[in-house]
């Protein structure tokens, strides 16, 4: 019970990824201490920035490990996916939208403060502007569906190449 009485009131969804390095003790005594850590140390990096590139929060390392969370499982799945192929460049491409998204508002706000008060952009993020120049929500839904769908192949496609 919530102290308003509802039941499950304030509750949220958290997905939660575990990551491990198989072999991690054998590894150890085969590189070395100094070595052994410098991997770890790498791989650490590595994944902290697939889960925050992602959306998530590591909450805790686990030596040889990690445990992250994420408020949807499509964050985690793209975060797993970018551990697992070592493919984290990739996820500008394949979250395009919400690169966009964001850039639009860091571009707007660092131009204002940089001209004295003058806009890039009529509204920001970008999707208010398509829609304060008349777009309809369906237009602008379409046409972001359509450069996710675009990140998204040419993700694929960068990944076919290099592989």
């Amino acid at each position: 019970m919530t102290p308003g009485g509802a039941l499950g009131a304030g509750r949220s969804t958290a997905i939660v990824l575990f990551t491990d390095v198989v072999g991690s003790t054998e590894l150890r005594s085969r590189l070395g201490e100094n070595a052994a850590e410098e991997l770890r140390q790498g791989h650490d990096a590595l994944v902290t920035g697939a889960v925050e590139a992602s959306r998530g929060h590591v909450v805790k390392n686990l030596g040889d490990g990690i445990m992250a969370t994420f408020t949807g499982a499509s964050d985690a799945v793209g975060a797993a996916m970018a551990i697992q192929q070592g493919w984290i460049l990739l996820l500008p491409l394949v979250g395009l939208v919400f690169v966009l998204e964001t850039l639009s508002v860091i571009i707007q706000v660092a131009y204002f403060k940089a001209s004295g008060g003058r806009r890039v952009f009529k509204m920001a993020p970008i999707h208010y502007t398509f829609h304060h120049e008349g777009w309809s929500e369906r237009r602008i839904a379409l046409s972001f569906w359509t450069a996710g769908l675009l990140g998204a192949l040419a993700a694929f496609g960068v990944a076919r190449l290099v592989s």
